[in-house]
């Protein structure tokens, strides 16, 4: 694949890498580097390939400096998913309900009955601004109104919720929400992929970023913060402070949950699909493109061949449901 051009001003990340090679803002050297990285991730789509790039075009001293930046953050960040623990058993328990293709009425009854958290969001959102109708005041009665998918929908959310609502990523657990409904209509559009798995994945493909945040090195935090807030350059700075990106990490997380193979290699290669051969990975792809992210570079060969594979002839179909979701999103509190 050819590299994407670059469109927020080199120098911010150029001087991150200065700064991290221990050599001057202006030396030329870290902005060849920084054309070099970004080339050799797109071309490669892994991190040790981009870092021998690097070397060869940059010179040794960035290169070292960098894998020795990856080195020392990449494992404080590998050893978060053993830290994460088990899987919240509501979260697992409404995971399995969505990916039941048969799961009914009283399968949704029974885990809001549950869990009483589950059951108010779901009320809430049943009669949040987005309808309009008498109160509803009970989770037979709304889970009625809304539908069997839905309710599960909302149910999973809800869950989902408390795991990805982050101080430190306050807009994720939105995203997560809106990626999740994206991927849901992409999937249905293009028949590759069963819908509602569609969005069980988007609703979790971001674990990753969580666990780069649920470490307490704050070099790490700091460095990750500066060389991440310009648009597109989160997924580079994963790779610059852990050697990996954040769809890696969340599959670890994934893998540590004991969650079924085919969510872990979507999450793993949302970023990189043309590395698997998973249609949901190419649906996760799609749907961050949609949602406005803006996480990664653009892509114009990545994003035609993720095309070609989820089975759609293009993006312009579809929306991101954010706006429409925010007054859903706050009702369900």
């Amino acid at each position: 694949m050819t590299a994407p051009s670059c469109p927020v001003p080199g120098d911010v990340l150029a001087r991150e890498i200065a700064r991290e090679a221990g050599i001057p803002d202006d030396d030329p050297r870290a902005a060849r580097a920084l054309d070099v990285l970004l080339a050799g991730l797109s071309e490669h789509g892994r991190y040790p390939e981009a870092l021998a790039a690097i070397e060869a075009g940059a010179g040794p001293d960035i290169a070292r400096a960098l894998r020795q930046l990856a080195a020392r953050f990449g494992d404080v960040a590998a050893a978060v998913p053993r830290r994460l623990g088990a899987c919240p058993a509501v979260v697992f328990r409404t995971l399995s309900l969505l990916r039941t293709p048969n799961a009914g009425f009283h399968d949704i009854e029974k885990v809001c009955n549950c869990d009483p958290v589950i059951a108010a969001s779901l009320l809430r959102y049943a009669n949040s601004a987005l309808f309009s109708h008498a109160p509803i005041r009970g989770v037979a009665p709304a889970i009625a109104y809304l539908g069997v998918e839905d309710s599960k929908r909302v149910v999973l959310s809800a869950a989902a919720k408390p795991m990805l609502a982050s101080a430190a990523l306050p807009q994720l657990w939105e995203h997560s929400v809106d990626v999740a409904v994206i991927a849901e209509q992409i999937a249905s559009a293009g028949h590759a992929v069963d819908p509602s798995e569609a969005f069980v994945a988007g609703l979790i493909h971001d674990m990753g970023r969580i666990a780069l945040h649920l470490h307490d090195v704050d070099a790490l935090a700091n460095a990750h913060r500066r060389f991440s807030a310009s648009p597109y350059c989160a997924v580079a700075a994963d790779y610059v402070f852990t050697g990996a990106d954040h769809g890696e990490m969340g599959a670890a997380v994934l893998s540590h949950w004991n969650l079924p193979p085919e969510l872990l290699e979507a999450v793993r290669h949302h970023h990189r699909p043309e590395q698997h051969a998973s249609p949901l990975a190419s649906v996760l792809y799609l749907a961050e493109e949609v949602s406005h992210s803006l996480e990664d570079f653009p892509h114009p060969a990545r994003l035609a061949a993720a095309l070609r594979t989820a089975k759609v002839p293009s993006l312009n179909m579809f929306t991101s449901d954010l706006r429409r979701l925010g007054a859903a999103l706050a009702m369900m509190g």
